[in-house]
Order: C-alpha cells, then sequence, then structure tokens
C-alpha cells in the first residue's frame, strides 16, 4: 500500500496467471484469499516478511518438543491447497533441502491420498483439520498405515470428534494451528496441549465479538 509501483489489477493479472512460487517483480510474494466471503482479500509481502512466513512453521515444529530422525531428511506430508497463488499452496513448490516435502491436494479422492501417504511414510503429517480427521478414520480402519511423529492441523477448526479420532489413530494429541493469508502463522499449541501460544512478535491478535469490540478470553 505504500510501494506506488503496485496496481491492484497488475496483481490479480499476476495471480491468475501464476503457475508456481514466482515473485512478483522479483522482490515480492502476493497470494490471494478464496474469496468464500464474497470478496478476495489480497496479501503482499516483501522477500524479508516471506522469509518469516516460514520462520512461523519452524516454530510450531519446534513447540512440540517432539525430535525428529537425525542424520537423515525428515518426511513431511502435508493435505492443502496446491494452488499457486493461495499461501498454503506456496509450500508445493517450495524446495527445502533439510526436508522432503509431500503437498497432497484437498480435493483428491481419499483413496489415492491413502495410497500416496502409505508408500511416503510421512515422520510429521498435517494439512485441513477435515482431511485429517477423515485420514485419521482411515488409519482406524486399516487401509492407512502410517506412523507420524507429530500431527498437526490448520486451516479449520479441529472438532473434538477430529481429536479424538487423531489419538485414537496414531496414539498422540494432534497440534492445532492458527493462521491466515493477512498474517501467516497467527498461534499453536505446545505440547502441553492447553491452549494457543499467540505469535507476538510478528502480529497483534485481538478477538472481537459481531460487532468488533473486544471479547473476553474466559
Amino acid at each position: 500500500m505504500t510501494d506506488r509501483s503496485l496496481r491492484l489489477k497488475d496483481v490479480e493479472s499476476f495471480l491468475n496467471n501464476v503457475t508456481g512460487l514466482e515473485a512478483y517483480k522479483g522482490k515480492y510474494f502476493a497470494f490471494s484469499t478464496g474469496g468464500t466471503s464474497g470478496v478476495k482479500g489480497i496479501t503482499i509481502y516483501s522477500m524479508g516478511e516471506f522469509l518469516n512466513v516460514l520462520s512461523h512453521a519452524a516454530r510450531a515444529t519446534r513447540w512440540t518438543g517432539i525430535h525428529l530422525p537425525c542424520g537423515k531428511r525428515p518426511r513431511r506430508a502435508v493435505v492443502a491447497s496446491r494452488h499457486p497463488w493461495h499461501v498454503a499452496g506456496a509450500q508445493a513448490f517450495i524446495r527445502f533441502p533439510f526436508v522432503k516435502m509431500l503437498v497432497l491436494e484437498t480435493v483428491e479422492p481419499v483413496e489415492q491420498l491413502v495410497d500416496k501417504l502409505n508408500a511416503f511414510k510421512p515422520h510429521v503429517f498435517g494439512g485441513y483439520a477435515s482431511n485429517v480427521h477423515v485420514l485419521a478414520l482411515e488409519q482406524i480402519a486399516g487401509r492407512l498405515q502410517i506412523a507420524p511423529k507429530i500431527v498437526a492441523t490448520t486451516a479449520e477448526t479441529l472438532t473434538k470428534e477430529a481429536r479424538k479420532a487423531v489419538a485414537r489413530a496414531w496414539g498422540e494429541e494432534p497440534f492445532e494451528a492458527y493462521g491466515s493469508t493477512e498474517t501467516a502463522g497467527a498461534a499453536s499449541e505446545c505440547q502441553e496441549h492447553k491452549g494457543f501460544h499467540i505469535y507476538e512478535d510478528p502480529l497483534i491478535l485481538e478477538v472481537v465479538d459481531n460487532d468488533n469490540r473486544p471479547a473476553p478470553l474466559d
């Protein structure tokens, strides 16, 4: 909003044609929301800001308190959007030297997701809460056979039923995280599972009611 070289129509055109994780004008990363509320929101990050976005994921993983295999690249599988204009889809196009990534599309048939996860055998598994819930039921039924050390959910509220299914399927409580296109990671659970730790250094998170007034937290 303070860079006069940025024009909404130009950014929208860029997002309509983007095919991967591409920098807009060589120095920005632009992402759009899905528009489920009626209007699509577009957020633009500088290079430094986008690196902070990536660091939020590392923070959430560290807070689990679980140590991943040493001496080899851990395998991380995620079921989420693969659209390059979506902030969640960006991870499908990033190549991390220290972790093997498998990003699966949230609308893939369950049978395909099961087959791909069984072949990949992730150490870390996560994605949209509804997808993780469905796949936890597949694990309970015996069709999915993976043994992740960490199970994490985002994008949607993790229901009590889904949390119970994940714990039954993999023997561990899932880690829920909250974020958005505008903020990236905003809060996540630690190994105590007693609520969310807010990321107070990159943002100010405020709970409000339907009239946009501060709401009590108790």
